[in-house]
């Protein structure tokens, strides 16, 4: 089943064409395959991702997979593009203003992009004046990206690199603010005594 399918088979889907098993039977016969992969060197593997199975060609295969796929590769996305995706994927379910508001710029045409693609989709819509639309991922995203869940996306602590950054920015600040207070000190200081 899994090999006459182009997009991840869940487990629901599974046991319904069978008629049989269990959800933990299912990981572990995932787990026995992928282990006979390894041991028989295959080249291919399967991963549990957006909510299903799917079959993967392993990375060493990669290129030239890729050569014989050319014509067929998807256009990657644009820098907006991402940048949409990585504030919709981290805040959803999330409107249109408060995309813009963290980007900066106008993204209509970037969110309809997104929709036409399947990458996210409209969940419903914020109760506020206007009731403006909220954007969320969709499975096509988890896919597109080689993620099980949402959950699976990198955090902060993930990113020891950044969170120093953040930690030094933090102690520049509490510095800066303490010479800041203490020339405001100063300057009280000087103004008292000029009185």
């Amino acid at each position: 089943m899994l090999l006459s399918s182009e997009l991840p088979l869940t487990v629901k889907q599974i046991q319904t064409a069978l008629d049989l098993g269990t959800p933990e039977l299912y990981d572990r016969a995932v787990e026995a395959l992928n282990i006979s992969y390894r041991e028989t060197n295959r080249s291919f593997e399967i991963h549990k991702i957006a909510g299903g199975y799917q079959i993967y060609t392993l990375a060493k295969f990669h290129r030239p997979v890729e050569k014989l796929w050319v014509s067929r590769k998807r256009a990657g996305l644009t820098r907006s593009a991402l940048e949409t995706l990585a504030i919709i994927s981290y805040r959803q379910p999330v409107t249109r203003i408060q995309i813009e508001e963290i980007r900066g710029v106008n993204s209509d045409s970037v969110l309809q992009g997104l929709l036409e693609r399947g990458l996210i989709k409209i969940s419903g819509r914020q109760s506020a004046p206007g009731r403006p639309m909220l954007y969320n991922t969709t499975s096509e995203f988890l896919r597109y990206f080689g993620l099980h869940s949402i959950g699976d996306l990198p955090r902060d602590k993930d990113f020891p690199e950044l969170e120093a950054q953040q930690s030094d920015l933090f102690t520049k600040t509490q510095i800066s603010e303490a010479r800041e207070t203490a020339d405001l000190d100063g300057l009280d200081e000087v103004e008292n005594t000029a009185d």
